[in-house]
């Protein structure tokens, strides 16, 4: 079997920054979205102290060496564009705050896939240079998805890893757009007529992988088996993604202008942070929670988060909230979970008394509910909802200045819920009387700017059963 070699003339190898934490990306970025967010804005050499220490206490973090902390760092800022610097200070940006606020991880995803392209700020100047020398302009996940999008056998419908390195993302017929699509599927098509082969080894098609992975994070595409193929149930995500395509021109900018140096690529860095963290205005790819769970679960769960809304617009006067926002949405979810529990253990007088409560009111929770035991106790409820594609591990969670209040003030009436969906299973974790852990020492409570951090191990609370 013959091994695919890329034609020299159009050979040339593209790469990015490459995360340390690749196979715990998840909870590496909404941990540290929700630290930096926290920082404020500080002197560049603070922020980085700062970030050094928050990158140091994630979970199993406390023995490396300040080199490979540093590398972190530059990973985190570099790859995913989470810090904004200029003129000697340094914040969050918006991708950072964003997650932070949101938890959805599945949105950050796309956003990021969105603004990624070659070349970029992810990369070294020096590479940056070569890869203008070369006329690259290349956006990945949009040709990807343009790819499959427009295949002309629809069996064929599909790209592997390996296909993706040898005939995309190293072929410069393609990253500096010098063939079609249909071009593009020709030789994928015949490459697979002719069971080619392809040399697959791990530093070979890393960074080719690396996007195919990212883009499933974003639930744009599916792997079955070792073919990854468009999600049909985004089409609306896609088209928007699609439709609305910005590519950053400022480097080949300079090419064209015959200012291309490696000094001029320095000074549009601060630009390109600023591209990455744009406001995306009416674009939003926020995430659709009912695509992660049942029709039969939709039905109940969208009655619930009806009545949310109205009860908010009633009471505070806020616009209509999407039908797909998460916090509402995860609101709702918990309102049934209580409901059900109070149902099965005869408390039918009580459920009516379930109440949501609007963030507007500050009253430091989201959800009033009941014990389901006979003390007809009151809870009061903080909903902690995260979606992500993939199942993964929090043990870290941000509370405001007035949630820690109420906790102190209603002690072990006081509940935090902290619900995970992702498209393998939905996880509720609960925390109960937060003041006392805190007290005891069975979980840390780290200040922060708007707030305070709270670090905790599985058994510092229990996984119950979500009834949807």
């Amino acid at each position: 079997m013959r091994t695919y070699q890329t034609p020299k003339e159009y050979y040339r190898r593209i790469h990015h920054v490459r995360p340390r934490f690749k196979n715990k990306v998840e909870e590496v970025l909404i941990f540290m979205a929700t630290r930096l967010s926290s920082l404020g804005t500080l002197d560049s050499n603070k922020f980085a102290e700062s970030m050094n220490k928050a990158i140091r206490e994630f979970p199993d973090n406390h023995d490396l060496t300040l080199k490979t902390i540093q590398n972190w760092r530059t990973e985190i800022s570099a790859l995913f564009g989470f810090v904004l610097t200029e003129n000697g200070v340094s914040r969050a940006g918006r991708t950072a705050v964003e997650l932070a606020d949101n938890q959805d991880l599945v949105k950050f995803f796309k956003e990021f896939l969105f603004s990624f392209q070659y070349p970029g700020a992810h990369t070294k100047d020096k590479e940056i240079l070569e890869l203008c020398q070369d006329d690259i302009r290349f956006q990945p996940a949009y040709f990807l998805i343009n790819l499959m999008k427009n295949c002309p056998i629809q069996r064929e419908a599909y790209i592997t890893k390996d296909e993706a390195t040898h005939l995309i993302f190293n072929d410069l017929r393609v990253t500096a757009k010098k063939e079609t699509i249909s071009e593009t599927w020709k030789r994928v098509i015949d490459s697979r007529k002719s069971n080619m082969n392809f040399d697959s080894s791990g530093d070979v098609t890393r960074y080719a992988g690396d996007i195919l992975d990212y883009m499933e994070l974003a639930n744009f595409i599916n792997l079955k088996g070792r073919n990854f193929y468009l999600n049909k149930n985004e089409k609306d995500s896609i088209n928007k993604f699609m439709e609305n395509a910005t590519f950053f021109s400022e480097y080949s900018d300079l090419k064209r202008k015959n200012k291309l140096t490696l000094e001029s690529i320095k000074e549009i860095r601060v630009k390109w942070f600023s591209f990455v963290n744009r406001d995306l205005g009416k674009i939003d790819f926020a995430t659709n929670i009912d695509s992660y769970i049942s029709e039969t679960e939709q039905i109940v769960i969208e009655r619930q988060k009806e009545s949310i809304i109205e009860f908010q617009e009633v009471l505070v006067n806020e616009r209509k909230i999407k039908t797909f926002e998460i916090g509402t949405r995860g609101e709702a979810i918990i309102i049934n979970h209580e409901k059900t529990k109070l149902l099965a253990s005869g408390h039918d007088d009580l459920v009516h008394l379930i109440n949501f409560v609007p963030t507007k009111l500050a009253v430091g929770y989201d959800i009033q509910s009941f014990e389901d035991d006979d003390s007809e106790l009151r809870k009061y409820i903080e909903v902690k909802t995260t979606i992500s594609n993939r199942s993964v591990s929090f043990n870290s969670i941000h509370i405001t200045k007035n949630e820690w209040r109420t906790a102190k003030s209603v002690k072990d009436r006081y509940y935090i819920y902290r619900m995970q969906v992702s498209q393998q299973q939905r996880k509720l974790f609960i925390l109960k009387n937060l003041y006392n852990m805190v007290t005891n020492e069975i979980v840390d409570l780290i200040p922060s700017n708007d707030g305070f951090d709270i670090r905790f191990k599985d058994s510092s609370g229990a996984y119950e059963e979500l009834i949807v």
